[in-house]
């Protein structure tokens, strides 16, 4: 098993899988249960935290074939998925939505979905731009019926906007209640 061998070896074939990832014809291969186990592994930063993003944009990037979208919601790669909604890693959350936004695309998964909670979530962590974006893009994908919460995202961004505007990047967070960059 991937996990059993040197620090340098795991990360190697990992950067292996997450280039796989990106084939579909290579989804077989990535499914198989032992390869699937290391995945979630690395996913969950059972061996080194460092291996979660990676996991995750494993995941994403299969979640972009809609003909595996059953076989992974019906594995131990979805609860991963649900399991770090909550993560407060900006990275981890991009990959994080990235997947459930193209689970989405898959109509009869919009429950499943919006049962995970994500859609409460998207507000607090759209923290950056390319968060906001695929909020947006999840809140649309997921269907008209949450068009308010899609306005009320929308309202955030432009209201983020006017705020940085007005302030100026380098007050903007510590007018918003943060620390500043320069206090411990």
């Amino acid at each position: 098993m991937l996990f059993r061998s040197p620090q340098s070896l795991r990360t190697l074939v990992l950067e292996i899988l997450l280039h796989f990832s990106f084939l579909r014809s290579n989804a077989d291969m990535m499914l198989q249960r032992n390869v699937m186990q290391s995945i979630e592994s690395a996913a969950r930063g059972e061996t080194n935290v460092e291996y979660v993003p990676m996991g995750v944009a494993i995941i994403a990037n299969l979640c972009e074939n809609i003909d595996l979208h059953v076989t992974i919601v019906e594995s131990p790669l979805f609860e991963v998925l649900t399991g770090l909604i909550q993560n407060d890693s900006t990275p981890i959350q991009q990959e994080v939505i990235r997947a459930l936004m193209l689970l989405s695309l898959s109509p009869k998964y919009h429950h499943v979905i919006l049962a995970t909670g994500v859609m409460a979530n998207v507000c607090p962590i759209a923290m950056t731009e390319r968060l906001l974006e695929l909020a947006l893009q999840d809140d649309a994908a997921v269907g008209d019926d949450l068009a308010e919460r899609r306005r009320a995202l929308v309202h955030l961004g432009e209201r983020r906007a006017r705020l940085r505007r007005s302030a100026g990047p380098a007050s903007w967070p510590a007018r918003a209640g943060w620390p500043s960059r320069g206090a411990a």
